[in-house]
């Protein structure tokens, strides 16, 4: 006679205190209710002086996407179509003046570097690159430790970070356990785990593939100087190279100094790494393909001012390729492609817009700044960076690039007695909004490290804010001594 099933009698005791529970039920709800509060309340005060109606109620907007965006109360693409959803209501914009804003050329070139991202992680061919470069440089493992920092950052000149992240990590994984890395335990577990997210964090600010943020901040120059201003692709990276370099040398530094392998041999996950591959053979026909349509889409980013086309068109002829030769469907698309990163961005560019045209950029810039730090081109462009570089740990950093980006376009004319290039604000702000190191919160390379369990905020420490410091150090460096006198931005 079969046995009567049994009744699990385990029960689990909540142990928090009870203020805690409470909050942790009813967060979400507090935040909503000050954001709406905050934004009726500035909606329909009297203007600040120096502000217009119009003003007066962009700020409302901009502060309430400003706590959503900060809290995520709301997920972040939510808080763009808010703010596209906004701007009408309230009167600042038209609606066809909004919605003409969310289908700007910064949009099509994620989406065009996204499919190709796409492909290139579903083919494998990443996966083989990253497989046989680890594999020849990791023969000690402080090799190893800086030459995943290093293949982590030149992979993510041409993938977003955050794949790249996502493709390295069961790699890194596999490495770990054939070295028999104990979480928590291992300080080469945790180097490895912190080179793969550092590394694509600082290749991230390379190029415009390597985080949507940098295109964005190209769509929100063009937008604020009525398009008298852009950026090439080139132009970016001849630019972000020296704080890329002086960054990944940080890292290296702090990787060894504080992080020391413990083991001496790199066999097992060298011999690891070999059986993977044999398992994956030869290279297949859509490796190839994806490889070549990569290259050449490459090559045409770089010639873009030189061939008149838009690197948007340029994205897309490689997107449209992909699909023509097979390589990929759009099933594949949409498990790799983060569509609501499209939206927020949409929802930040109309909103950086209005903030620009309404007047409201330059009265929050000047309330924050002041009058006398305007005047001193240099400490004006340590306290934007800086402003970034915190932000930026604490909360999405194309949010941080939608929010402070127009206000530091509307202070550029202004800045010193001459003003500055409106260029030099978006790498002021773009490049620093780039570089978080600490929170899990941040970025998903950190999120994604934290996830393993190899690190912890207690294993980090100070490691991350050091690294961070030494960036900014390096940031203003590469601002005096390189975009001045050498690139002329000033």
């Amino acid at each position: 006679m079969p046995s009567a099933p049994t009744i699990s009698s385990q029960i689990i005791v909540d142990t928090r205190p009870l203020w805690r529970v409470a909050l942790a039920r009813t967060h979400h709800w507090i935040t909503m209710l000050l954001a709406g509060g905050v934004f009726l309340w500035l909606a329909t005060r009297q203007p600040f002086e120096g502000l217009t109606p119009e003003g007066q109620r962009t700020l409302a907007v901009f502060v309430l996407c400003l706590i959503l965006w900060v809290t995520q109360a709301l997920p972040l693409s939510v808080t763009g179509l808010l703010a596209l959803l906004l701007l009408p209501l309230c009167g600042i914009m038209t609606s066809e003046q909004t919605f003409a804003l969310f289908g700007n050329e910064a949009i099509f070139f994620i989406i065009g570097a996204f499919i190709i991202a796409a492909a290139i992680m579903h083919t494998g061919l990443s996966t083989r690159v990253a497989m046989a470069i680890l594999n020849r440089i990791g023969t000690t493992p402080r090799r190893l430790l800086i030459g995943l920092l290093l293949l982590a950052a030149a992979l993510a000149h041409v993938m977003p970070e955050h794949a790249v992240a996502a493709m390295l990590l069961p790699i890194v994984i596999e490495i770990a356990r054939t070295l028999r890395l104990v979480p928590g335990r291992s300080r080469m577990g945790t180097g490895l785990f912190l080179a793969l997210a550092w590394g694509s964090i600082i290749g991230g600010i390379a190029t415009f593939l390597g985080g949507a943020r940098n295109p964005l901040a190209i769509e929100i120059l063009a937008r604020n100087t009525e398009g008298q201003h852009s950026i090439g692709f080139l132009e970016w990276w001849i630019a972000a190279f020296p704080l890329v370099l002086m960054s990944l040398g940080a890292a290296a530094a702090i990787l060894l100094l504080f992080f020391r392998p413990e083991i001496e041999s790199t066999v097992p996950a060298r011999e690891a790494l070999q059986v993977r591959m044999k398992r994956m053979g030869r290279p297949t026909l859509e490796e190839r393909l994806t490889g070549l349509v990569l290259l050449l889409t490459v090559i045409g980013w770089v010639l873009a001012e030189r061939l008149h086309v838009s690197v948007a068109i340029i994205g897309l002829i490689g997107a449209v390729s992909l699909f023509a030769l097979r390589v990929i469907s759009w099933g594949v698309v949409e498990r790799h492609v983060n569509w609501g990163i499209v939206l927020m961005y949409g929802g930040a560019i109309a909103l950086g817009k209005a903030v620009s045209q309404t007047g409201c950029a330059e009265w929050i810039a000047h309330s924050l700044l002041g009058e006398s730090l305007i005047e001193h081109p240099i400490a004006t462009l340590f306290v934007l960076a800086a402003t970034a570089l915190v932000l930026t740990e604490g909360m999405s950093n194309a949010a941080v690039v939608a929010l402070l980006l127009p206000l530091a376009l509307n202070l550029a004319p202004q800045i010193g007695p001459d003003g500055v290039d409106p260029r030099l604000m978006v790498f002021a702000i773009a490049l620093p909004a780039g570089l978080a190191f600490t929170l899990p919160i941040s970025t998903p390379p950190n999120a994604l490290a934290h996830s393993t369990g190899f690190v912890t905020m207690r294993g980090i420490g100070w490691k991350g804010p050091l690294l961070n410091l030494i960036c900014l150090l390096a940031f203003m460096a590469v601002a005096i001594l390189w975009w001045g006198p050498v690139l002329g931005l000033r």
